[in-house]
């Protein structure tokens, strides 16, 4: 991981060496002074060492038994390097409890970022000492970096000619497929909105949530049917176990539209917070009985926060794992909220990938395009009833994650 030190156990000396170079020393108590210092030294290597066995410990279980090897560093994010997503932090940090009789207060926990953001608050290694972030390129790489473009910019193509005949192309097929396009993306958005807003509008009168999914169900496979989007769904299936947690990847702004449009039976969906905000979206999602949480956080805290309270015992759930997506196309790493959520309740975890959905809309781009579309639903993955919930939710995602692998068509981004 460039920028950041490898953690092995050779840094635990300089950890004792730094602390000790502070410690006062007098020349006629030298025997004592040696045996605080051994005193000091064994304080500080105890709980390093068994940190970080902590963060490797976990980093294991969650990836498969791989090792983090040179990329474990103390600038690596908990999150974006290791893996680490709110709720493995948690059970790090009871973990480290148990082990250390430790515990950190709430506003601690909240600012874990880093490996070294860990050591300090067990207070094992030294203060006012941060090492530099993963990530972060020197000065000379920076120099090497600008060097580099001005020469690309000063280089002549191999072939001038070729180019030139290139650029002297016709360009009027391009300007028809463009302008094909373009006209594509805004009749599908008024498709969108003459068909979407009076459904949307619609499911907030009725009187209860099976009647607004149904609506909402309807108006979304008239969208997909009249914007010409060819779908197959041949394995999805609506005679599904009751309750479980549905997982999708996601790719784009209309997966939740393409969910929608394939299943019949009521759902709901775990979204991010700002969306309750959204006046028309907001109060839509309200009404099928969304959880909002946000992303730092795991499911069962925001669903206890929300309001319907979360109810595994007759509520099935719709997770997107990968909490957000990009315009880079690849399957992003899986958060375990969800997983935990079923691992919990002893509910069922069924996979769903969704397969050309980043091709109609993309990240970043604002019409359609007419793609064809395929969702392909896996038999349901039932709880492992040995170890414990942690686990057991480790076991349900990387099942339900190689599944939609394998179905997806994106590369794997973890």
């Amino acid at each position: 991981m460039p920028g950041s030190r490898a953690l092995d156990q050779e840094e635990c000396p300089d950890f004792r060496q730094e602390r000790m170079s502070n410690l006062p020393s007098s020349p006629s108590t030298g025997g004592a002074a040696a045996k605080s210092e051994a005193h000091a030294a064994d304080a500080v290597r105890i709980p390093v060492e068994a940190v970080l066995a902590a963060v490797r410990s976990l980093y294991a279980e969650l990836h498969r038994g791989r090792h983090p090897g040179e990329a474990f560093g103390r600038g690596s994010s908990l999150a974006r390097d290791l893996g680490i997503d709110s709720l493995a932090r948690l059970e790090l940090v009871r973990r480290l409890e148990d082990r250390l009789r430790l515990k950190l207060p709430e506003e601690v926990l909240a600012s874990l970022d880093t490996v070294d953001d860990l050591l300090r608050a067990y207070g094992a290694a030294p203060r006012g000492r941060r090492a530099g972030q993963a990530g972060i390129p020197s000065m000379a790489a920076a120099v090497d970096a600008v060097l580099d473009s001005r020469a690309d910019g000063r280089r002549e193509p191999a072939d001038a000619g070729a180019s030139a005949d290139a650029a002297r192309a016709p360009r009027t097929r391009f300007g028809l497929q463009h302008g094909a396009r373009g006209a594509y993306g805004v009749f599908a958005w008024l498709v969108v909105a003459i068909i979407g807003i009076p459904a949307f509008l619609a499911a907030l009168v009725v009187p209860d949530r099976r009647r607004a999914w149904d609506l909402t169900h309807r108006a979304a496979g008239w969208v997909v049917r009249i914007c010409g989007i060819p779908v197959s769904a041949a394995s999805v299936a609506n005679d599904l176990p009751r309750p479980h947690v549905l997982v999708v990847n996601h790719c784009s702004y209309i997966d939740a539209i393409m969910v929608l449009a394939v299943l019949r039976t009521p759902h709901r969906f775990v979204a991010t917070s700002w969306l309750a905000g959204v006046p028309l979206l907001g109060a839509w999602l309200r009404k099928l009985g969304a959880i909002f949480i946000e992303r730092t956080e795991p499911i069962e805290s925001g669903g206890a926060k929300a309001d319907p309270v979360l109810d595994m015992t007759r509520d099935s759930l719709v997770v997107f794992p990968e909490g957000t997506f990009t315009a880079a196309t690849g399957l992003r790493p899986f958060h375990l909220g969800g997983f935990a959520v079923a691992a919990a309740a002893r509910v069922p975890v069924i996979p769903m990938a969704l397969q050309g959905t980043r091709s109609i809309l993309p990240d970043g781009h604002l019409l359609l395009r007419r793609c064809p579309v395929t969702v392909t639903m896996g038999a349901a993955l039932e709880c492992p009833d040995e170890g414990s919930t942690f686990s057991a939710a480790v076991r349900l995602r990387d099942a339900a994650r190689d599944y939609i692998l394998t179905y997806c068509g994106e590369p794997d981004l973890s």
